[in-house]
């Protein structure tokens, strides 16, 4: 009997309900555990994504395509020394001029406005700008204006008060309060690769006008010889090339090409740019040829922007060097991606909009592998004026390739 309440004493004392402090026990127990999964698992994640943000929001430039304030304005071209500059139109007044004001002084003309029929002497005309072309004689454009500063400024009595260089030209102002009426005020010179081209202000031609016009001078690349269009197209067959000339040697090259019917234009656009012309696709001012070669490793394609005078860029060469100089807006890929940058032989044609192509750049993340791809593409237009003077590149959008 007294075993029997023993036994049912220990049975109820088993039965009875945990006391708080031995639920408090587990429950903490309980939550230790649960928070060191959680914090493991989440340095694994971190971890686990740490080469490639998982999100980045789209970046897109405030101003995508900027206005060319010279878009429509008139163009003087001057084949023979290989030089254009471009006016505003109420400039309409072309003059070869045969006054040489040097023995080097080669060839000049000038820009005016309409003289005003009701006006006698140098005031009928009151806004304008000269062009002179000068020999070089390996000259410097320092040394150049030192020599010729009293033939651009004839009749002034100012001071010079600024020299500024920028790449291969020079700016110089004189001091406008002590100007007189048929003084110049400002000259640009341009260093080419035989002759030195003084343009320069003379009577009352706004100043903001006439920095307008400096920044359009351009000397034409040797190239613009060659004449670009649907004839030089031929590609498609370049597969017999990398049979019969595995060194791409011009010679090998421009004999198979002749054997299997390449036009002339064909062959000499193969010497003059290393490419074949696959396609060509009119769009106007500006073209678009799709170029292939046979010979390289990886990306065999890429593409050129020519315009009527047959002047062009090929888009990877334009996307190499210093980008955050040549591209305007690059500080949309550096800022969210200081590791990162874009790779030139990665592109393609996305669409023409306005006086702009553009196109697609995938972006490259070089810190472990050379060629790996960040995930994310960037969106750059290349940039032409209403004549097809090329006038730079502008990054327009950073995007995620998953939300394509």
């Amino acid at each position: 009997m007294d075993n029997f309440e023993e036994s049912e004493q220990i049975e109820e004392e088993e039965n009875l309900p945990l006391q708080p402090s031995s639920k408090r026990k587990y429950l903490l127990i309980g939550v230790i555990t649960a928070l060191t999964v959680l914090i493991g698992g989440g340095i694994l994640l971190l971890l686990m994504q740490k080469e490639v943000p998982s999100q980045v929001p789209e970046v897109t430039s405030s101003d995508a395509i900027t206005q060319d304030e010279t878009a429509d304005w008139q163009t003087y071209h001057n084949e023979e020394f290989g030089f254009e500059v471009k006016y505003p139109l109420d400039l309409s007044q072309l003059l070869e001029d045969p006054v040489k004001i040097s023995k080097d002084n080669i060839f000049t003309a000038r820009v005016t406005k309409e003289p005003n029929p009701n006006i006698t002497g140098p005031n009928s005309v009151d806004q304008g700008f000269f062009i002179r072309v000068f020999e070089k004689d390996n000259r410097t454009l320092e040394s150049f204006f030192d020599d010729h500063s009293n033939l651009f400024f004839p009749l002034s009595n100012g001071s010079l008060i600024s020299l500024t260089r920028d790449k291969d030209s020079l700016v110089t102002v004189l001091n406008k309060d002590q100007r007189t009426i048929a003084e110049a005020n400002m000259v640009g010179l341009f260093d080419g690769d035989s002759i030195i081209v003084a343009v320069y202000s003379f009577y009352r031609l706004n100043d903001t006008t006439f920095n307008q016009i400096l920044s359009t001078f351009r000397f034409i690349d040797e190239k613009e010889s060659l004449k670009i269009d649907s004839n030089v197209v031929w590609g498609r067959q370049v597969s017999v090339l990398r049979r019969d000339c595995p060194s791409g040697q011009a010679e090998c090259v421009s004999s198979v090409m002749k054997q299997n019917n390449a036009s002339e234009e064909a062959i000499e656009f193969f010497i003059q740019t290393g490419w074949f012309a696959d396609d060509f696709q009119e769009y106007g001012m500006v073209d678009l040829i799709t170029l292939v070669t046979p010979w390289r490793v990886n990306s065999n394609n890429d593409y050129m922007l020519v315009n009527e005078r047959s002047s062009f860029i090929i888009i990877e060469s334009e996307v190499s060097g210093d980008l955050s100089e040549k591209i305007e807006n690059y500080q949309l890929l550096s800022s969210v991606f200081p590791e990162y940058t874009l790779w030139g032989t990665d592109n393609w044609f996305i669409e023409q909009r306005d006086q702009s192509f553009l196109f697609g750049f995938d972006i490259k993340d070089e810190r472990g592998c050379h060629a790996c791809s960040s995930g994310y593409i960037a969106i750059i237009a290349f940039q032409f004026d209403s004549t097809g003077n090329y006038e730079g590149m502008e990054m327009l959008q950073i995007k995620d390739k998953t939300n394509l």
